[in-house]
């Protein structure tokens, strides 16, 4: 699963937890899902956990599913919604959110994210086959790449001294959807691929549960973006309602009203934690090397030559 995917099954145990104002009229929460996703199998869990919330909390909300593809800018517009009071929480993306923050106002405030192996950040890496013993980005000069996300790899590159395009670099680049993190394992072991580039808590998921995948090396890994996170409007939230929010689901993962998700947090070993503005400051980063660099438009250009909607 990508990050986006696996951020969308956090959100659906999270939406309907959200806050509602004291007055009848319960607050919009915006979920951004990767078109394609199916989420008929979690309306009974989702129908237990905003009882279990509500009862908790006396909170309430109502979700509005915001579906986007590779091409869409989810998050900028639902931010774009807050700062016209039209939606209440929502779940974003870090890069996505310290971009639009970058050139416009905004009264979305971070409450709490979700922290994931222990961290409330990832790395990305270069994975590859251990077999070739690969040591950095320099070593697969002339190799076939695949995945989506273009700009993953230029950041590690550049890190590892390598300042040029991904299509002068590489032999081949072929174009392979993230969603499903095996798909990529497979043709790498296959040799179909020589590298790919996620994060690396996608990774270790699946060697959890498949040892052949051990094979696998992780190579030049990074710091990259915070892990995804809830944020509330300033202006439509109290602070008080976002307080009680952020205390009932610091304590979700010991708390038997969310048992029902116990899985879902055991397979990444997480929890929620608060975050502040001051967290982001790595991502910050990596927001600055996108726009002196331009490896956003690389990827574009990349996604819009082989996604076809």
């Amino acid at each position: 699963m990508t990050p986006k995917r696996i951020a969308i099954v956090f959100a659906l145990v999270l939406c309907l937890g959200a806050a509602a104002r004291c007055a009848a009229q319960p607050y919009t929460m915006i979920m951004p899902t990767p078109k394609g996703l199916s989420m008929g199998s979690m309306d009974a869990l989702l129908k237990d956990m905003g009882a279990a919330i509500e009862k908790k909390t006396g909170i309430k909300v109502n979700v509005v599913n915001l579906e986007f593809d590779y091409l869409d800018t989810p998050v900028e517009d639902t931010l774009a919604k807050m700062n016209a009071r039209k939606v209440d929480l929502a779940m974003v993306f870090g890069i996505d959110y310290v971009r639009y923050a970058a050139q416009n106002k905004i009264n979305a405030v971070p409450l709490f994210a979700i922290s994931m192996f222990g961290r409330s950040s990832y790395d990305v890496c270069l994975f590859t086959r251990k077999e070739d013993n690969i040591k950095s980005a320099k070593d697969l000069k002339g190799k076939v790449w695949g995945g989506v996300k273009t700009k993953n790899a230029r950041f590690i590159m550049h890190l590892d001294g390598i300042d040029q395009p991904m299509s002068g670099f590489f032999s081949k680049l072929v174009y392979m959807p993230e969603e499903n993190v095996v798909t990529l394992l497979d043709a790498l072991l296959d040799k179909k691929i020589d590298v790919f580039t996620v994060p690396n808590y996608q990774v270790n998921m699946t060697r959890n549960t498949n040892k052949k995948y051990n094979q696998v090396a992780d190579v030049s890994c990074r710091e990259y973006e915070h892990n995804w996170f809830i944020v509330y409007n300033k202006d439509t939230v109290s602070k008080e309602n976002a307080a009680k929010i952020k205390e009932a689901f610091m304590a979700a993962h010991k708390d038997p009203q969310f048992a029902q998700f116990k899985f879902l947090l055991t397979a990444v070993k997480g929890r929620f934690v608060g975050m502040e503005i001051k967290d982001l400051a790595n991502t910050v980063k990596i927001v600055k090397y996108l726009q002196k660099y331009k490896w956003d438009q690389e990827e574009l250009a990349f996604i819009k030559k082989n996604f076809k909607r």
